[in-house]
């Protein structure tokens, strides 16, 4: 099963923060506030994993879509829209009788 979906500069800024759970509580920080967010499992987040690792994602995030705006730039004479798509995401799951090696 998988999940598509497009973002815009905007969208993709905050999707990286929460990926990257900058600027966001903790599940035990919330429940310490006095809410707790109950479809969170705090002892299975050691096995999220990316497939691109970069340090900070925000920063490689920025400098790729500078790059693409300057090539852009250059080649049409054309800025990039405010409102273009500039990220894509992608939730792929597998059911839990999936062998490994598939």
């Amino acid at each position: 099963m998988a999940n598509f979906k497009k973002f815009n500069r905007v969208s993709a800024v905050r999707t990286l923060k929460h990926n990257c759970r900058s600027e966001l509580l903790t599940a035990e920080q919330y429940e310490q506030m006095g809410r707790k967010r109950e479809n969170i499992d705090s002892s299975r987040t050691a096995q999220n994993y990316e497939l691109l690792n970069t340090e900070n994602p925000l920063k490689r995030y920025f400098d790729r879509l500078q790059e693409i705006e300057e090539t852009t730039k250059e080649k049409t004479g054309k800025c990039i829209r405010k409102d273009a798509v500039t990220l894509c995401g992608w939730v792929i799951t597998a059911p839990q009788d999936l062998p490994p090696s598939d």
